[in-house]
């Protein structure tokens, strides 16, 4: 857990607020301050409840090649039986995979789209992935890190002009002309008499 920018802020207004109702004795802002610290300690054990007993796996391209994307998914899941998941954020260090779920219903499941990137070839381990969240106030971030290890093969980046067909070499044909046919230039048998 940690404090957001806009909890820090809030923390120490409320902090002021409180120095102020006690040096001052003034009943109307202890009235204010009361209900400002009953939102900050409420949201402690609210944002907790929001990430337990939530459930990610993968779901990997077939291929994945150095320096180009690879869209995927995540898949998350909610065995709760009562009470949905709120502004939930996946996010994979290995692959700069991140997503986002607005909402997440009680025993459903949301799959959401997103794209690892990988700047070298060869063998790669993935292994945590974080469950993040800001609900329900935005003054504290809760997280949760699962293990997920897999191994995948992150193939060579693909040369340019190598893919479609569409350059000409050699014996090729170019681009817009049905291999196999010439243009037949005209003969002097074609050619108008004078």
């Amino acid at each position: 857990m940690r404090v957001t920018r806009d909890g820090l802020a809030y923390l120490l207004l409320t902090s002021a607020l409180t120095a102020v109702a006690m040096l001052s004795g003034n009943n109307l802002l202890f009235l204010l301050v009361a209900p400002l610290w009953s939102l900050w300690l409420v949201q402690w054990p609210l944002g907790r409840w929001n990430l337990r007993g939530l459930g990610v796996r993968r779901s990997l391209p077939a291929e994945l090649y150095a320096g180009q994307a690879g869209t995927g998914a995540w898949v998350v899941h909610n065995p709760r039986r009562f009470g949905g998941a709120y502004a939930l954020e996946v996010d994979e260090e290995a692959g700069h995979a991140h997503a986002h779920v607005d909402v997440l219903p009680p025993r459903g499941a949301r799959s959401v789209s997103t794209a690892w990137h990988f700047d070298q070839r060869g063998p790669v381990g993935l292994g945590t992935v974080r469950l993040r969240s800001t609900w329900p106030f935005g003054l504290v971030a809760h997280e949760v890190a699962i293990a997920l290890p897999a191994h995948v093969l992150v193939y060579p980046r693909p040369l340019p002009g190598r893919g479609g067909g569409t350059s000409s070499g050699p014996g090729g044909a170019r681009r817009g002309r049905a291999p196999g046919r010439r243009r037949r230039l005209p003969g002097p048998a074609s050619l108008p008499r004078r």
